[in-house]
């Protein structure tokens, strides 16, 4: 296809052939990583969806306990 010009060798480059899922999928997080920013795990809460944020975690302080006699 490079010879007829109906693609360049630049694309022919980018193909990957591989029977690993687990290959691709770590090239394909890869590439979205560098290339869009993409953070895997790291969500926003989207106020078009109407999501809130979700509350911090505060440790609640732990009662003294006190020894009468």
């Amino acid at each position: 296809m490079v010879a007829q010009g109906t693609i360049d060798q630049m694309d022919v480059d980018r193909f990957i052939l591989s029977d690993s899922p687990k290959e691709v999928a770590s090239l394909i997080s890869q590439v979205a990583k560098t290339t869009f920013g993409s953070a895997h795990g790291v969500m926003k809460p989207r106020w078009w969806l109407l999501e809130a944020p979700f509350p911090k975690l505060i440790p609640k302080p732990v009662a003294s306990q006190e020894q009468g006699s």
